[in-house]
């Protein structure tokens, strides 16, 4: 029978719902701007804190409960084996995608529906054809750098009206930055490991990289600059 975890609830997208717990500003900060980065799905919201005076940066996305969580994780996993997403650049991965995420779906017997379905469907785009946690900030236009120093740290970004701001976006774990830095430079056309532990890179979209592997380079562990 065919999964449908989708069919005895539906929560509409609002710009409230993905905002929630990811705001955390309440009373004690003040929105400097909110930006729309993709209509309905994705929000770039820059705050500053009424007390401290720091301005920071929130990228809001929609809420996925575990349960979409692991159907993100199946349908990218089932992607990430085919050729055609396998570390090797393409010309058209949006293309790519359109064609193979429907049998993504017949062949793991997923059916999405709904706004729920294009939840699912941003996540595994956003990781399989985008830049997985930073794809909202890569296509903020106010965004010229993001720097990732560490996992223990959150991501800064240079603000093209305030400069150097910390971000809500942060890697769980060195092993999983790890992991994003290698895909990244794969994705470009390179190889980066223990034996050649820092590179520059560029990426399909023509920005430069430099990213480092490990603790080989820093103590602070992987890292990165776009």
């Amino acid at each position: 029978m065919p999964l449908n975890p989708f069919k005895k609830k539906e929560r509409v997208i609002t710009t409230l719902d993905k905002m929630q717990v990811q705001l955390n500003g309440g009373s004690g900060s003040e929105d400097i701007s909110f930006d729309e980065i993709e209509p309905g799905m994705v929000y770039s919201r820059v705050y500053q804190n009424r007390d401290t005076g720091e301005i920071n940066l929130a990228l809001i996305e929609p809420f996925v409960d575990d349960q979409e969580k692991d159907i993100v994780e199946r349908l990218k996993n089932y992607l990430i084996n085919l050729a055609a997403f396998n570390g090797h650049p393409t010309t058209n991965r949006k293309k790519d995608f359109e064609e193979y995420f429907p049998i993504a779906q017949d062949d793991l017997d997923i059916r999405l529906a709904g706004n729920q379905g294009l939840v699912i469907k941003y996540y595994v785009e956003r990781d399989i054809v985008g830049y997985g946690r930073i794809d909202g900030l890569m296509r903020d236009p106010n965004i010229e750098d993001i720097s990732c120093d560490s996992s223990t740290v959150p991501v800064f970004v240079f603000h093209k009206e305030h400069g150097y701001i910390m971000t809500n976006i942060k890697y769980a774990d060195d092993d999983e930055l790890n992991r994003y830095v290698k895909s990244l430079i794969q994705d470009s056309g390179k190889h980066i490991s223990i034996s050649i532990p820092i590179i520059d890179a560029t990426l399909r979209d023509g920005s430069r990289i430099q990213a480092s592997f490990g603790k080989y380079i820093t103590n602070n562990g992987p890292a990165f600059t776009i």
